[in-house]
């Protein structure tokens, strides 16, 4: 009977146990689900970052790792395996590390520590939620395909280089984009933070004046105040 010979915990207290070598031996099915368990450990560590806590269930022992280079020398002496952290992640972390982000990751709730469940471009949104569809393909139809994400449950609209969120669902059918200073076609004044939306009374103040609700003040243009957006933030970055 084979028992787990470590146990590593992440930054969100998430643990994966692992078995030694000896478990897979051979047989080709043991060393699948074996590379299989080292993948989620990898994909885990990519998302959550160090320190991480490494036990030896064996000989009750425990390290603290404290980058990815300790890491990967871990790796090669106790469980050979390449890890490599994918540009999805990279992108995860730049939206959470984008400072003017910050009210909006509030708003939606999202937690860097927490937040697995991670899509981009042509996976992202899903063909079950309407809004999304809207969203990323009527709103956003003349963007790029690296634009669109959806990390947790919401879907946002990003400068995939910076991480900045230029546009973001909240329920099904409200949307909100980073317009202030774009040339809009009427008075911004009329925009608004906070009101009766398709979901129900909503309530954005705490995002600031750089964002509005996308209403009826847009109707038929979005596509084009979408591309708009995103293009302001090419040229921030530039800047």
């Amino acid at each position: 009977m084979f028992e787990f010979k470590h146990k590593i915990e992440f930054q969100d207290s998430d643990t994966i146990e692992l078995f030694g070598q000896d478990y897979f031996g051979d047989k080709s099915t043991f060393w699948n689900s074996h590379q299989t368990r080292l993948k989620n450990v990898c994909d885990k560590v990519c998302m959550t970052g160090f320190p991480i806590k490494i036990s030896d269930l064996q000989f009750n022992k425990h390290q603290v790792i404290k980058d990815k280079n300790e890491f990967d020398i871990w790796l090669n002496q106790n469980q050979p395996f390449e890890c490599k952290c994918s540009d999805k992640n990279d992108i995860k972390k730049r939206i959470f590390n984008f400072k003017e982000n910050k009210r909006v990751l509030n708003v939606l709730k999202l937690n860097i520590e927490k937040e697995m469940y991670f899509k981009t471009g042509k996976d992202a949104g899903s063909g079950f939620d309407s809004g999304s569809q809207t969203f990323f393909y009527e709103y956003g139809k003349l963007l790029p395909e690296k634009t669109k994400v959806t990390l947790s449950t919401s879907n946002l609209l990003i400068n995939s280089d910076s991480g900045e969120v230029f546009a973001f669902q909240f329920g099904q059918f409200t949307f909100l984009l980073k317009c202030n200073y774009l040339n809009l076609d009427f008075d911004k004044s009329y925009t608004t933070l906070k009101g009766n939306a398709v979901d129900g009374e909503v309530d954005f103040t705490e995002l600031g004046n750089d964002w509005a609700i996308v209403d009826v003040n847009f109707e038929g243009d979005e596509h084009q105040y979408f591309l708009d957006a995103y293009n302001l933030t090419l040229k921030k970055k530039r800047n």
